[in-house]
């Protein structure tokens, strides 16, 4: 007779990870200590937030090209939230990064950055000959 295997258990472990106090990422005023130039009103770690998706951009986009954010700018607000442009100077192009800031109730406020034109795909390009290019 032949002896049946026992069937395997499967352990997850679920770890309880207590929620961050909740932190304005988006003020009214400008915030203290600003890691980058201009009137962006996200807080010190937002701003830490979007420098490292601009960075993972930058890299992909124009690689081998050192970059700096020069300036940021407050472009208006509705119901989307607060909208901003971010200026970025790499070599000898000036790239602009719309940004969204959106206050979230209880929450950190959600983000949301759009790719540059001038990093879309040649076929995207010709269809917005000046959205978004290089400077």
């Amino acid at each position: 007779m032949e002896q049946q295997a026992a069937p395997r258990k499967t352990v997850t472990q679920q770890a309880e990870v207590a929620a961050p106090a909740p932190t304005p990422a988006v003020t009214e005023e400008p915030p203290g200590e600003p890691l980058v130039p201009g009137e962006t009103r996200a807080d010190p770690k937002m701003q830490g937030n979007l420098l490292r998706y601009i960075d993972l951009l930058q890299r992909n986009y124009a690689r081998g090209c050192p970059y700096e954010v020069v300036d940021t700018k407050a472009v208006g607000k509705d119901s989307q939230g607060t909208h901003e442009e971010w200026v970025v100077k790499s070599c000898e192009d000036t790239v602009v990064y719309p940004i969204t800031l959106k206050p979230a109730e209880g929450k950190v406020a959600e983000v949301a950055i759009q790719r540059p034109a001038a990093f879309a795909p040649p076929e995207v390009q010709k269809s917005a000959p000046d959205a978004g290019q290089p400077k």
